[in-house]
């Protein structure tokens, strides 16, 4: 509810912003996946943790609704490649 207050919206669009991080762990987790099977799991783990630790770091000083939720779909493309 702090988030809501501080960025203006209502509950539908901190819904979405929610949800963003969600879709990309599923896209993630593909993309990932497939590459981890290219260049090797370490390097694919590493790829992962440094997405999710950096973009989850931006998300903090974000503004506006759009931007937190791009920066925190990126942060869910990490976290779903680690999984």
């Amino acid at each position: 509810p702090s988030i809501m207050q501080q960025m203006g919206v209502n509950a539908s669009t901190a819904g979405f912003m929610a949800s963003s991080a969600l879709f990309g762990m599923m896209f993630g987790a593909m993309v990932l996946g497939t590459l981890s099977d290219r260049i090797g799991r370490r390097w694919a783990l590493s790829i992962g943790v440094m997405l999710f630790s950096v973009f989850t770091a931006a998300a903090g000083f974000t503004k506006d609704p759009i931007s937190f939720s791009v920066v925190r779909f990126i942060a869910g493309l990490g976290i779903g490649g680690v999984l």
